[in-house]
């Protein structure tokens, strides 16, 4: 009697949708340290597996992409084999299995019990438990006012520029500017969708006040990758409703240009912005001689092609690249310019990609990315968030992190669930 009675509490959490609240969570404590968010991923992973889950996978759908698993487990062979010829043996494991959530997540998100509902359930905490936090870094700077008494503090080397205190980034404990930037793009671009099968009320009224929020929220951050991939994939999306013959993407897109220019013509985004106006039509060599994150960039670019050129098919290994820098710009460089990368990583995912795992991981990395976007095209949010990914780790190494991997792995499966879903609705229509 108690084994039943304790199953029967159990259907009923589940029958609440319990998988997609946990599932949310662990989305939302992203937002904070690792070891958080790697508690709310046990605690999934432990109530997925008493539930049964592991017998109800659908490995005849799975075949439907067999050729995108095998790339990936390809491409996680080839990296522990790089990482362990550079790496102690736990550490190299340790990064494999990081690495391994782009494999696993696909598969555990892809059972019979597994619904739409759910992973929209998954979504909508994501998207206002991003709000909370937000609203928590604005009362920070609310405090910050009180304190000072003004909302900005002016830029020690160029005395003219404010930057306004949630421009810098700083505030929030945990997460950089560009991951939160990246999170809020995903709530933004999804609720886009969300949205239109909510009746007109307080709560529509209410989600299109968040997303505004969100939306001036990253413009703020001035996260430049982010600010482009945004401006790409809103613009984009509200083009495709426009040619459908919603005609509000019009009003859309004038209310966003109008917020953008505001905050562009008095706050550090025109810092952000002005720093790559000054680089137009120089060379890199001398971008690589401004002593600011573009020309940081300019370093790498140039000390990572020299590389590149001698270990090319393989690449150097996870973690060489801080050892080697230095040598390749005493070698090559030391009269271009003054070094002052030090520690940095490449801040491009391709080009990290290339430079430890040579252009044979590249090409297994990018085939990744690629199958994402190709199994986006079944429905435009996915596909431009996809298309924003792609751009965004042009700038950062987005994957090196663990709320990186552990965000992507998530949206991986659930770009792939729907996918398969889709395919699985034509067969039935066609039968």
């Amino acid at each position: 009697m108690i084994l039943l009675k304790k199953r029967n509490i159990l259907d009923l959490l589940w029958a609440k949708n319990l998988e997609g609240v946990l599932l949310g969570l662990v989305m939302v404590t992203l937002l904070f340290k690792e070891s958080v968010n790697s508690i709310f991923l046990i605690l999934y992973l432990f109530f997925w597996l008493i539930k049964g889950n592991l017998k109800k996978i659908e490995l005849k759908n799975l075949q439907r992409i067999w050729f995108y698993f095998l790339s990936v487990s390809v491409y996680l062979v080839w990296i522990f084999i790089r990482n362990f010829d550079s790496l102690e043996p736990t550490k190299a494991l340790d990064l494999l299995l990081k690495q391994a959530t782009i494999l696993v997540f696909p598969i555990i998100l892809n059972h019979r019990d597994i619904e739409q509902k759910n992973l929209n359930t998954v979504n909508i905490i994501f998207f206002y438990g991003i709000f909370i936090y937000v609203c928590y870094l604005y009362f920070v700077v609310f405090l910050k006012f009180i304190e000072l008494g003004r909302w900005y503090e002016l830029d020690p080397v160029h005395p003219t520029w404010k930057y306004y205190f949630y421009t810098t980034g700083r505030l929030s404990p945990d997460v950089h500017p560009t991951f939160l930037s990246m999170f809020i793009v995903y709530c933004i671009n999804g609720q886009w969708k969300r949205i239109n099968n909510i009746k007109f009320g307080l709560r529509r009224a209410l989600d299109y006040f968040i997303m505004a929020v969100l939306t001036i929220t990253t413009l703020l951050l001035s996260s430049r990758g982010a600010l482009l991939s945004l401006f790409m994939v809103f613009v984009l999306y509200q083009i495709t409703r426009i040619f459908k013959g919603q005609f509000k993407g019009i009003i859309y897109l004038a209310i966003i240009i109008l917020i953008g220019a505001g905050i562009y013509s008095n706050t550090g985004t025109f810092n952000r912005v002005s720093k790559l106006k000054n680089v137009y039509g120089k060379s890199l060599v001398e971008i690589a001689n401004i002593s600011n994150s573009t020309g940081k960039r300019a370093q790498i670019y140039l000390i990572g092609k020299d590389v590149v050129k001698d270990n090319f098919w393989t690449g150097i290994g996870t973690k060489n690249w801080q050892l080697v820098n230095r040598h390749y710009y005493n070698i090559n460089h030391s009269d271009d310019f003054k070094y002052f990368i030090d520690t940095l990583n490449t801040h491009n995912q391709y080009l990290n990609a290339l430079v430890c795992w040579g252009f044979i991981g590249l090409l297994l990395f990018t085939s990744i990315i690629a199958g994402n976007i190709y199994f986006g095209k079944v429905d435009v949010s996915a596909f431009l968030f996809w298309c924003f990914m792609a751009i965004l780790l042009l700038t950062e190494n987005i994957l090196n992190r663990h709320r990186g991997i552990v965000f992507f792995s998530i949206l991986s499966a659930f770009t792939i669930n729907q996918y398969l879903e889709y395919k699985c609705n034509i067969k039935k229509s066609q039968i």
